[in-house]
């Protein structure tokens, strides 16, 4: 209970000192024209004392916040902590993922309109990799255009997103499950365990 108890005075810290870092740089830019996003990464492995917290990953999972021209781009991969049982780090492929569609953006391979499409490339340079790259997570990436206002998004799993306008959600995504605690992901099964695997 006392863990629970401090994680959420740990997020009530990052949640107000965001915030009010938030009002006065807003404040400093009123006059921008386009919209931009403005994200905050907080993350907390589940093994604290033995967890990664290098930048773009937090334990198993992972992210990225980048730009390219007009286009904010942001991700986060939930990389699934059952492969641990099995000798499979599972915050190597899910740190794998988001690196590689940070690099393909900062590449500019990618297009505005097409997020699923940035997803699928960093999936297959994963599959063709030299050294196998086991595990499997779910996945989103979001995709702002600033110069036509407009926000894409690809989601697979229970990974997921909101749309805030006004202190209101106007958008969400949709959880995506086989059935439940089983949500889509993608994945790289070590040889023989591909009949335990769910695919679509």
């Amino acid at each position: 209970m006392q863990s629970i108890f401090w994680t959420g005075r740990l997020i009530t810290r990052a949640l107000r000192n965001g915030l009010s870092n938030f009002s006065s740089a807003a404040e400093l830019n009123v006059s921008r024209r386009h919209p931009y996003l403005v994200s905050v990464v907080c993350g907390f492995p589940k093994d604290i004392a033995n967890g990664r917290t290098n930048k773009g990953q937090f334990g198993d999972d992972a992210w990225f916040s980048t730009n390219f021209n007009n286009a904010d781009v942001i991700g986060v991969a939930d990389g699934v902590g059952g492969w641990r049982a099995y000798g499979i780090d599972p915050g190597e492929f899910s740190s794998y993922l988001m690196r590689t569609c940070e690099r393909l953006v900062q590449m500019g391979h990618f297009k505005l309109s097409e997020p699923g499409d940035l997803l699928a490339k960093s999936y297959y340079e994963l599959l063709e990799h030299k050294k196998p790259i086991l595990g499997s997570s779910t996945a989103c990436v979001m995709i702002l255009d600033r110069s036509e206002s407009v926000m894409r998004a690809a989601n697979i799993g229970d990974s997921g997103y909101m749309v805030v306008r006004g202190g209101r959600v106007v958008h969400r995504s949709h959880e995506q499950q086989h059935y439940f605690n089983t949500p889509y992901q993608l994945s790289l099964p070590p040889p023989g365990h591909d009949r335990n695997v769910l695919s679509d």
